[in-house]
């Protein structure tokens, strides 16, 4: 059995000759498709971008749960500079009640175009901290707020904090929240971001020990070659680093990665245009990855 596990990070990216709807329909029918093949979680990105075909990742939350079995299913995440954190908690307890353990509420920190952000804030100018902000939706899900959110359930959705640099990694430390380092759009080493978060975790009721896991952007396809003549030029999304090759190549940069970090669950974002390489893409991952 294999050491590793396997999430999927989609972004629903709407590239040259397709629709939004071609986009949605696409991602809807990825999740069943990858949790067949053994991937244990799905993350849906909020972007504020017409080459992404939604901004609303809670909604394609609900769907996709009930589309799929057993896959932990959420957000990577949540822009709650955005939001109000009442209002995430409340539609993520309620996701969490009707799909009990199987919730994920992935938060980052992101921005949209300065319009789109006033008008998400109705109007406000003045923007509350992005710490304050994890403080007050951690109040509410754990349930030590003064208000009340419902519904509650027996367990409240697993919380994530996702980013690429120490100030992420704080910020998931001092929470006690679990942290994805998002390698692809990252520059500092990652054994050095990920090794601090373990050292300078803090622990509160109801996870007392450090989670972490690395997302990578890409593509896998039989050879190399092939993987390098599915590039786009131009993403729907801006990545530092990926990794385009064949699945020997993937499995080598993640043995790696583990043996840097002890890191042993990875979220893939796959950067392939067309719904058939994508999968082929994410298949040849499996079989790669956690087949031995």
């Amino acid at each position: 059995m294999s050491s590793f596990t396997l999430g999927a990070l989609d972004f629903s990216a709407v590239f040259p000759g397709s629709s939004t709807g071609e986009a949605l329909w696409n991602t809807l029918e990825l999740a069943p498709y990858l949790e067949s093949l053994g991937y244990v979680r799905y993350w849906l990105g909020e972007h504020h971008s017409p080459r992404v075909a939604h901004s609303s990742p809670e909604l394609l939350v609900s769907l996709i749960a009930g589309l799929t079995d057993r896959m932990k299913v959420g957000t990577a995440g949540v822009l709650l500079r955005l939001h109000s954190p009442l209002k995430v908690a409340k539609d993520f307890q309620l996701l969490e009640a009707v799909y009990p353990s199987r919730i994920d509420l992935g938060i980052a920190r992101g921005s949209a175009a300065p319009p789109v952000e006033t008008l998400l804030r109705d109007g406000a100018t003045h923007e509350i901290n992005f710490e304050d902000k994890v403080t007050e939706l951690l109040s509410y899900v754990r349930g030590s707020a003064n208000v009340a959110v419902h519904p509650r359930s027996a367990t409240p959705p697993e919380v994530w904090l996702l980013g690429s640099n120490k100030v992420s990694m704080q910020l998931a430390a001092a929470h006690a929240t679990a942290f994805c380092y998002a390698h692809f759009i990252a520059h500092a080493e990652p054994s050095t971001v990920i090794n601090a978060y373990r050292e300078q975790f803090r622990a509160s009721p109801g996870f007392s020990e450090p989670k972490c896991s690395i997302a990578l952007a890409g593509i896998c396809a039989s050879s190399d070659n092939q993987a390098q003549a599915l590039t786009v030029a131009e993403p729907p999304v801006s990545v530092v680093q990926t990794i385009i090759g064949s699945a020997e190549k993937w499995r080598r940069e993640i043995e790696s990665l583990k043996e840097q970090t002890g890191v042993t669950e990875f979220v893939i974002l796959d950067m392939c245009q067309s719904d058939a390489d994508k999968r082929n893409s994410y298949r040849l991952l499996a079989e790669a990855i956690l087949s031995g």
